[in-house]
This record gives C-alpha cells, structure tokens and sequence, in this order.
C-alpha cells in the first residue's frame, strides 16, 4: 500500500514539473522559438494598435504598435507611466510593465488593451513565454 502511494506522489510531482497540466495547453510546444516579429508584434497591432491609443500620430506613452521600431521601444525601455520600471524585460516576464499591463496587475493607468477585451490567456502566455526565451526579435 505505501509502494503504491509512493509510487503516486512521485507520478503527480514529475507530471507537475514538467508541466503536464491543463496550463501547459496554453502554448502547444516549448521548445519552440517564439519570436517578436513573428509571434507577438501582430497580438499587439491587432489589439492595441487604435488611433487614440498605440497607433497614430501621438500614441499613448510614445508607443506606437504599427511602425517599425516597436520592437525597440518596449525591450529594455523604462516606462513612462511608472517610473523605475521597464517595459519589457529579458528572461523576467513578471518584472516586465507590458505584462502587467496586458493583466491587469498594474499600479497605475488601465489594464491593455484599454476600453476591450483582455487578451486569450494563450496571448498571454505566448508573451510571457517569449520574454522568458530572452525576447528575440526574428
């Protein structure tokens, strides 16, 4: 009996280490490179990239989501909504601004995209998981 519940701890704890749980569904494979312009820059053209928000000729924070230096203007740049933080850090999506933004965990302003629906829980993971990866650009 005790073989069996041993047996059972160390099934379930493997299982949960290597992320064979129904939150690993989120993005299908781990392994694989996720890539800015690939990946996520179309997530946030597609749902934050509004006149009056990031698009147009004064978007909000200078954050423009449909010019070609997006990519440059969120890894490594400090926010200016709340300063002493970075917009999007390399390896640490919880110390990145845009993900607390992008789920509502923010000290200050409103949680991205403004006014719509939050993005999939997928989309979510999906940047994370890129930043996590060290946020490649191709």
């Amino acid at each position: 009996m005790i073989k069996y519940i041993l047996v059972s701890i160390v099934a379930i704890t493997l299982l949960v280490m290597f992320g064979f749980t129904p939150a690993s569904k989120k993005v299908e494979n781990h392994q694989t490179k996720i890539s800015f312009n690939k990946d996520v820059k179309s997530i946030l053209a597609t749902n934050c990239a509004e006149s009056n928000c990031h698009a147009g000729t004064e978007p909000w924070m200078d954050l423009n989501f449909t010019d070609g230096n997006v990519y440059e203007r969120l890894v490594n740049r400090s926010s200016k909504e709340v300063s002493g933080l970075k917009l999007i850090v390399p390896f640490k999506p919880d110390s990145s601004y845009l993900v607390q933004k992008i789920k509502g965990l923010q000290s200050k302003g409103a949680r991205m995209p403004y006014k719509r629906e939050p993005l999939s829980a997928r989309e979510i993971v999906l940047i994370e998981e890129w930043i996590k990866q060290g946020v490649v650009k191709n």
